[in-house]
Formats: C-alpha cells, structure tokens, sequence
C-alpha cells in the first residue's frame, strides 16, 4: 500500500468529507424541491438552513473536489470495467479531440506512443489505488478557472515491473470533457442494443 505524506493525507480525508457534504446537499435539496416549503423559501435561505443543519463551522460548497473526484472514479474507473473495449485504439497524441484528453503529454518509459485505450487504463488504475495528487493554484479567484487551472497528477505502477510506470497530469476541464464523450460512446452503444 502506497504511503501519503501528511499534506496528501488531509487532502484525501478532505475529499472524502466535501464529497459527503456534496451527497448531504443533493439528499436535502432533493427533498426540499418535492416538499411544501419549496415555494416559500428562497435558494439563499434553503442553503443557510443546510449549512446551519450540518453542523459545518464555515460554508460548504456543494460543488467541490470530493465530488469531482467522485464524478472521476464513476466516469472513468467504473466506466472502464464495463465498457474498456469502445474505446479507440488510436495514438493519443493524435486521438479525436473530443475526447477532451487526446494529445496530452503522458510519460510512460514501456510504452512510447500509448494509445487512448491504453491511457485510460493506466488513468484508472492511478484512481484505483489512490494514486492522485489534486493541485489547485492558490491565486484562484474566479469559481470559472476552477476547471482549467486545477490539475491533477495520476501516477499508474505496474507492481510486477517498477519500471513500469505512467504520469499523467491533466486539468479538470480535460477530465470532464472525456468523461462525457465516454460516457456518450456508452450509451450510444446501450442503445444500439435495442
């Protein structure tokens, strides 16, 4: 099992909790919205409310890295279990750029040119094992750079041969956009089925 430093270690437990606060949200809301008070409050006064019923000591954003990251381990690592096989086996440098990730700079010293198939496995197995370091730029002041400026670093090692290794960094933006056109391949393949 990998260690983490002391800094990667609050990260993590911090993920964990802003993605329950991101699930806490979505539950209440949700029954906010079919309940009788949903025309009587406003989003401000639902949302202080939310926040005051959490016991939180400062405001939660329900939009966070936890569910983001939840978002990534749903859209890729389970994706990929499932559906590995419609991917492209196409280089990545030069993959569609609708896949949002195509053309990224990877290193990986055993496989020189990885194709997309091959990226998203070496992708998955980083999420997997947890082998994820989000870096968001301190100087971040505008929720709208959120996307492009925060990135994170997947780091895949293949336990039977170290040398074996894949890095990766990329933004959220590039994340998102694959996830969607994956998840558009997907399901154009389930209704195919019909």
């Amino acid at each position: 099992m990998r260690k983490l430093d002391l800094e990667q270690e609050k990260n993590a437990v911090d993920y964990i909790t802003n993605c329950m606060f991101s699930l806490c949200f979505l539950e209440s809301i949700s029954d906010f919205i079919f309940s009788q008070k949903r025309d009587v409050l406003t989003v401000g006064q639902f949302y202080d409310q939310w926040v005051q019923g959490t016991g939180a000591k400062e405001p939660k954003i329900p939009y966070n890295l936890g569910a983001i990251l939840g978002y990534l381990y749903c859209g890729i690592l389970f994706a990929k279990e499932y559906w590995h096989d419609l991917l492209p086996d196409v280089d990545l440098a030069k993959a569609d750029p609708k896949w949002g990730i195509s053309g990224t700079i990877c290193i990986s010293p055993k496989e020189k040119k990885p194709s997309l198939k091959y990226a998203v496995r070496r992708i998955r197995n980083a999420l997997g094992h947890g082998h994820v370091i989000v870096r968001v730029p301190k100087d971040i002041n505008d929720r709208s750079e959120f996307m492009t400026r925060v990135t994170l670093n997947l780091h895949d090692e293949n336990i039977s041969d170290f040398s074996d290794t894949f890095d990766i960094t990329l933004n959220l933006g590039q994340l998102y956009y694959f996830i969607k056109a994956f998840q558009s391949v997907i399901h154009q393949h389930i209704r195919s089925k019909k």
